[in-house]
């Protein structure tokens, strides 16, 4: 009978040390998954490098191109932060290459913010310089076909820079409305 005792109290006393080893030990961690809900993880769902993508518009013609350098998504807030995108947007009157170290495409995947070293350069359908914008800050509507700053901008033409503070570019237009502080210097020729 003691025999048994004996026995049946080392046997309680491994199974307890076990389960202590096993609540305290990374093993545990490893075994079980995380209290939290995968939706509240600031982790990507998905992401691509070298990624290149073409948009068609409604009547089947090529609407832009985008090649991103590296694209995350982030489920928690539904946005997708893009590296080195560069685009080609195809327009009536010409294309518009647009260029920038960073971007955000926001919540809906429509509006999209570029950021460092921003460039728009807008070109007529020969192929011709018309103009370029530089910023270091611009977001993109594309329902609007809209490019709106409140930074710094410099805009320059083969006649003309101008320097002004925030703007509003209709990109389906060739229509710029400049906030504040506008300078410029004009070559007549």
């Amino acid at each position: 009978m003691r025999a048994a005792l004996i026995s049946l109290l080392v046997s309680a006393l491994l199974a307890y040390g076990g389960f202590y080893l096993y609540q305290n030990t990374p093993l545990r961690q490893a075994l079980t998954p995380p209290d939290t809900d995968p939706s509240e993880r600031q982790e990507a769902d998905f992401y691509l490098t070298n990624a290149r993508l073409v948009r068609f518009n409604q009547q089947g013609e090529l609407d832009h191109r985008m090649h991103a350098q590296e694209v995350n998504h982030y489920p928690l807030d539904d946005t997708t932060i893009i590296r080195q995108p560069r685009m080609v947007l195809y327009r009536e009157q010409g294309e518009r290459h647009i260029s920038a170290s960073n971007g955000k495409l926001l919540p809906g995947s429509k509006d999209l913010e570029l950021w460092d070293e921003v460039l728009i350069v807008a070109r007529a359908r020969d192929g011709s310089e018309q103009g370029r914008l530089d910023t270091d800050f611009i977001t993109l509507y594309s329902g609007q076909e809209l490019a709106s700053t409140s930074r710094p901008v410099i805009i320059t033409t083969p006649q003309s820079v101008t320097r002004a503070v925030g703007l509003n570019a209709h990109l389906d237009q060739n229509r710029v409305q400049l906030l504040s502080n506008v300078r410029g210097t004009y070559e007549v020729q």
